[in-house]
């Protein structure tokens, strides 16, 4: 079972994503906060996969609250629900420590695909900002010191960044799993890192300076 929570201070929010979850057999509500305070709380007795962070909490800081969470719970995968569709904020939420950055105006009935996307996979970004994202950072990168990237690289890259698994990239394309799977191997080597997510934390980084 997949355990969900979300930090939100509109409260039609979180029994939204009560409700939602009770639609399903495999994900079940962990709990719900509308405070930093409240959260910190109901940590103290245990912690979900997967939290639903919006970055809007009242005057508080988003951002240092994910880093709050991934330091007190490094298990816990933070994934950013806002109404907010910034490439600036995706890049600050991956800095932060999020795996994942859903905009509210998606489908509901695609929320608990995304849930168990980022519970199978790690990581699940909106394509809408993470294409962006990834071509931006490329644009700027030609300026930069770093790894030259064929087209092919730079498509999967993208992929990526939006979640995709080698599998789903592979049919997308129209290219064998292995060949992929080696494409992907090599853009780990190029960047020096060993996982997928920390890909898109380098893309991130890339572009802060824009």
């Amino acid at each position: 079972m997949i355990t969900i929570g979300v930090v939100d201070d509109h409260m039609i929010v979180q029994d939204g994503i009560n409700a939602m979850t009770q639609r399903t057999s495999d994900i079940v509500y962990w709990g719900g906060a509308s405070s930093s305070v409240e959260l910190l709380r109901l940590l103290e007795t245990g912690a979900p996969n997967i939290l639903l962070l919006d970055l809007r909490i009242a005057s508080e800081n988003g951002f240092d609250l994910c880093r709050i969470v991934r330091h007190r719970c490094p298990d816990v995968r933070v994934v950013v629900f806002t109404a907010h569709g910034s490439v600036g904020l995706l890049r600050e939420s991956v800095e932060a420590g999020a795996v994942g950055y859903i905009l509210k105006d998606a489908s509901t009935r695609r929320l608990p695909d995304v849930v168990r996307h980022v519970y199978e996979h790690g990581s699940y970004f909106d394509p809408r900002l993470s294409e962006d994202l990834v071509m931006a950072s490329a644009s700027q990168g030609r300026t930069r010191s770093g790894p030259d990237l064929s087209e092919r690289e730079m498509i999967v890259l993208r992929m990526i960044a939006q979640g995709r698994t080698n599998a789903e990239i592979a049919e997308t394309l129209h290219f064998s799993y292995h060949t992929i799977k080696l494409c992907v191997s090599g853009l780990l080597s190029k960047f020096g890192v060993k996982r997928r997510t920390e890909l898109v934390r380098i893309v991130a980084e890339r572009g802060l300076d824009a």
